[in-house]
């Protein structure tokens, strides 16, 4: 079985961390980035449920950033910049 590397979920957390930081989860007093964290957290279950999963550092590093291009200045160009074409689309899907 694959597993994502800590490297790869260490630079999206604090990319994202960095990108959404003063944002608060709607409604509650709580920073942003455990909602980001919530959401690789179901991700990496997911992964570590199922063994095939192809690209598992795209799949986490994708949960940690989805919210980054819709919710912040950081831009797909950016994205594409600092983690590569395929995370940038993966977030794009999901925006």
């Amino acid at each position: 079985m694959t597993l994502w590397t800590p490297d790869s979920y260490t630079r999206a957390w604090n990319f994202a961390a960095d990108a959404h930081r003063g944002q608060r989860v709607p409604g509650m007093k709580r920073p942003y980035i455990n909602h980001l964290g919530n959401v690789a957290m179901e991700v990496m279950r997911a992964i570590a449920a199922t063994p095939t999963v192809q690209q598992p550092d795209l799949a986490v590093q994708c949960a940690l950033l989805h919210d980054t291009i819709e919710d912040t200045a950081v831009t797909y160009e950016v994205l594409v910049s600092e983690f590569g074409p395929e995370v940038a689309a993966g977030v794009s899907a999901l925006s």
